[in-house]
């Protein structure tokens, strides 16, 4: 874990939902995604359900996680605007989700991040209806913790590619890439990797998108397409760069170098402010 991280701001974001949820009608709001869960109270279990209430919050989550939760909600500074109710079994959490429910005629629930039968089960037992993107609205915003997370997962996969790189041409396999750089991210404080690293080498698996590493050695000639990140305290990073072992070819720095061009146009164009689906139309027609 990286020290002296700025905290994240948690406190006010259930307000926030709260407010947003009332603008559109609504009594309260059910949010089952985890994500959305962490960003709300700092709660990290696999388990959980918070249901914002007019008046109140409610946090539901399984015995595993009674201690955790109320460790991580008082860390986040929401322990005293939300109350942490425990079932032992499924059925149990349903029934105090409904308890907290009870007596609100319209609650928004994440339809777009539920499967059909689970939204056909709470709306069994709950008014509920579609949320919206209430909490996605503001997580697009960041605050200094949040960004100083980004900023420091961004520099644990840095530091890993600039030590792993040079290696590339000792004789490594995909997966001894992939392995080293995991273990040097972590080194470097990242929690883990950000997603499943990708290291693609030579005139097939370099072409492949989202390759799985395999035991495939590296040799002189290659390109190495290195696709890699790191995860701070929930927060990725994420950035793919391209390597040639040894003396490139004509060929590799004729693409390597229209590549180059695509990506500077594409870069102009955004910060001009240009829609992404023109962006998108002016890459393609570089080709």
């Amino acid at each position: 874990m990286i020290a002296n991280l700025p905290p994240i701001g948690y406190r006010g974001r259930i307000d926030q939902v709260r407010q947003r949820a009332h603008e559109r009608g609504l009594d309260g709001a059910l949010i089952t995604d985890l994500i959305d869960i962490r960003w709300l109270t700092g709660f990290t279990g696999s388990s959980g359900a918070v249901l914002v209430a007019p008046d109140r919050a409610f946090l539901v989550t399984d015995g595993r996680y009674r201690d955790r939760a109320a460790d991580e909600l008082a860390a986040a500074g929401v322990d005293t605007d939300i109350d942490i109710l425990v079932g032992f079994t499924r059925a149990e959490q349903d029934r105090l989700v409904d308890e907290a429910g009870r007596g609100l005629a319209r609650i928004g629930a994440q339809a777009d991040l539920v499967d059909h039968a689970t939204w056909l089960g709470l709306a069994d037992r709950l008014p509920i209806e579609p949320l919206g993107g209430i909490v996605a609205e503001g997580r697009r915003t960041k605050d200094a913790g949040e960004i100083a997370r980004i900023e420091a997962a961004a520099r644990c996969a840095d530091a890993a590619l600039a030590e792993v790189a040079p290696q590339l041409g000792d004789g490594l396999t995909e997966a001894d890439v992939r392995t080293e750089l995991e273990y040097r991210m972590r080194l470097h404080g990242a929690d883990g990797p950000s997603y499943d690293t990708i290291v693609a080498s030579g005139p097939d698996h370099a072409a492949r998108p989202h390759h799985q590493p395999t035991t495939r050695a590296i040799a002189e000639g290659d390109t190495v397409v290195i696709d890699v990140g790191a995860l701070v305290d929930g927060y990725h990073s994420d950035m793919t760069r391209s390597y040639v072992i040894g003396e490139p070819t004509a060929q590799q720095r004729e693409l390597y170098d229209f590549l180059a061009v695509v990506q500077e146009a594409g870069l102009a164009a955004v910060s001009a402010g240009t829609p992404a689906t023109e962006v998108d139309a002016a890459c393609r027609s570089l080709a």
